[in-house]
């Protein structure tokens, strides 16, 4: 055979392994590799105007700003000064508001209020030949009732109290009336009273167990509240689910309950079983309002792999 022939040969097997090679490795894997999916992640989750955040999706980086001059961002009518507070809309698209600070801007996010300031809210203009003076639907500084303003000059946009990120926290805006043609309002941390800030309310928090049927399995010794912020995602088979093994991610920069919490803060924990007391398993899950949680369990047998054994009676 021809030096020219040997090379052919060559190239025609080369090309043959090749196929099937492809062939076999198409019908084990079922077909092609999928890439990563790309997700919008902010870092100051969402519209915290008090944390100065970066929004990445993919290779786009965008970072909070003060604005220098009117109409930096277009189509945002923003004012000199402005925070341009940038925020994932959903896993696949991000988008950039201008909120005016009460305080100022700087450095990327708002100047944090001392914590007995307030602050007016504007009034509107009113045609009302009667003015009808501002009322408290809840009677004034009432943090456990979600209460709103109204009057011929408050504007219905700002009137209601509402829950609001300040500096990882959610706390509530406490609205109130200064005097008969001014409100205001003020930030209240609803931790200070061990609860939390719901739909516009101070609540006592009550956690919502999605739990197993296999209650015969274990049994819950204690719970308790890891944050004293919410921000917490579950990932695993079920939310307190103590038959499998599951793990919870614990936003960065809340503020841990207890100082034993302190090092799971910002980190993606794994549900494990006790060093010492092998009938006990250390349950973490995510409540309705996003607290973090770490529940003490006892297994009716015994805990392996992070799970109470399901072994029958």
């Amino acid at each position: 055979m021809s030096k020219v022939g040997s090379i052919l040969v060559v190239v025609v097997l080369a090309a043959l392994l090749v196929f099937i090679g492809y062939r076999y490795s198409e019908d084990i894997t079922g077909g092609t590799v999928k890439t990563a999916e790309i997700k919008c992640f902010d870092t100051d989750n969402g519209k915290d105007h008090y944390l100065k955040g970066n929004v990445t999706l993919g290779s786009d980086l965008k970072t909070d700003f003060c604005a220098v001059r009117p109409g930096e961002v277009a189509s945002r009518n923003n004012k000199a000064g402005d925070l341009m507070e940038y925020y994932c809309k959903d896993d696949k698209t991000y988008d950039v508001l201008a909120y005016a600070c009460p305080k100022r801007c700087k450095d990327g996010k708002c100047v944090m209020p001392l914590s007995d300031e307030f602050f007016m809210l504007d009034p509107i203009e009113t045609a009302d030949r009667t003015l009808k003076p501002c009322v408290d639907s809840d009677g004034g500084k009432v943090y456990s009732n979600k209460g709103g303003l109204s009057g011929s000059t408050i504007d219905p946009k700002t009137a209601e109290d509402e829950c609001v990120l300040m500096g990882g926290k959610s706390v509530v805006a406490e609205r109130y009336c200064y005097s008969k043609e001014r409100g205001a309002f003020e930030y209240y941390d609803c931790a200070k009273e061990g609860k939390a800030c719901d739909n516009g309310a101070c609540i006592v928090l009550q956690p919502v167990i999605e739990s197993s049927s296999l209650k015969w399995a274990y049994a819950v010794l204690n719970d308790n509240v890891m944050t004293n912020e919410p921000g917490c995602t579950y990932g695993g088979e079920g939310n307190f689910l103590p038959t499998t093994q599951g793990y919870v991610n614990i936003a960065a920069g809340l503020t841990p309950a207890q100082d034993s919490y302190r090092g799971y803060v910002g980190k993606t924990i794994t549900e494990y079983c006790d060093k010492d007391d092998i009938t006990i398993k250390w349950e973490l899950y995510c409540d309705s309002h996003g607290y973090a949680h770490m529940a003490k369990v006892k297994c009716e047998n015994v805990c392996q792999l992070g799970a109470c054994d399901m072994r029958e009676r």
